[in-house]
């Protein structure tokens, strides 16, 4: 019966019922093989609009139906789908609860993966839980490790005259921001975005890990998009800048409110 629902239904919008679509298809008894990579980017599909509608449980059965949909090959035969629905099978196993699940697929994604860019978005979901898990120094470890591997150059430890120099450079790219400037500043390029995430997170768990190094991510993030451009991950690198701005006495309350424009 799903089989013959989905043939019927192909080509048309289905999105209102994919729900009804692929759960009749998945509890097919009998599955036509020629018809599995179908089932499969239906499946994914569902499990797209699943995770939009909040509902990570039927996200998670979605996506992991699909991957059993795929060949045993699949890496090799269908890498850029078996990529992409590791990943986001990974994100809603975290979502529900099964964390040595999401890492398991997170690791198979690292050790499938055939360059670094194909692994951030893995990396960054690893860095995420091992923060949440309370293990601060795996955490640093790998963001600080991925940003070295992306070119960054990052030292292990910073004096405090290292960090006044660097707060201050920060602070005076700050001095003429205006809410003008903000809309007018251009859209950052996909591989700083990436630099700027792991910047972001390292921050924050440098101040519970490192403190004295969380002054140098966060002014860094903050340097990345005044000079390569704004995007999503900006506002948490100038958040985190006032703070520590603000601890050290080196803005003013005017800059704060022109930063905080970002929000």
């Amino acid at each position: 019966l799903g089989a013959n629902i989905y043939s019927i239904s192909k080509g048309c919008n289905v999105d209102d019922i994919i729900f009804s679509i692929a759960d009749q298809v998945n509890h097919g008894t009998a599955q036509s093989p020629e018809l599995r990579l179908d089932f499969a980017e239906l499946n994914e599909m569902a499990g797209v609009k699943a995770v939009g509608c909040l509902d990570c449980v039927a996200a998670h059965s979605y996506l992991n139906n699909a991957l059993t949909f795929l060949p045993s090959d699949h890496w090799k035969s269908h890498y850029e789908q078996s990529r992409r629905l590791c990943f986001l099978l990974a994100k809603s196993a975290y979502s529900c609860g099964g964390v040595e699940k999401a890492q398991g697929i997170l690791q198979e994604i690292l050790n499938q993966a055939h360059c670094l860019a194909d692994k951030l978005d893995a990396y960054h979901l690893v860095v995420s839980i091992l923060y949440d898990r309370g293990k601060l120094g795996e955490a640093y470890a790998t963001a600080h490790d991925v940003l070295v591997q992306l070119g960054e150059p990052i030292s292990r430890a910073f004096s405090m005259q290292e960090t006044n120099v660097m707060v201050e450079a920060t602070s005076k790219m700050l001095i003429d921001l205006s809410e003008e400037s903000l809309l007018g500043m251009k859209e950052m390029d996909r591989e700083t975005q990436s630099l700027l995430k792991f910047y972001n997170i390292l921050s924050i768990t440098a101040s519970l890990f490192k403190p004295h190094m969380a002054p140098f991510f966060s002014c860094r993030s903050v340097q990345l998009t005044m000079t390569r451009g704004i995007c999503k991950y900006s506002l948490i690198g100038e958040l985190l800048n006032i703070l520590f701005d603000c601890l050290s006495s080196s803005i003013n309350i005017s800059q704060c409110f022109s930063i905080l424009l970002f929000a």
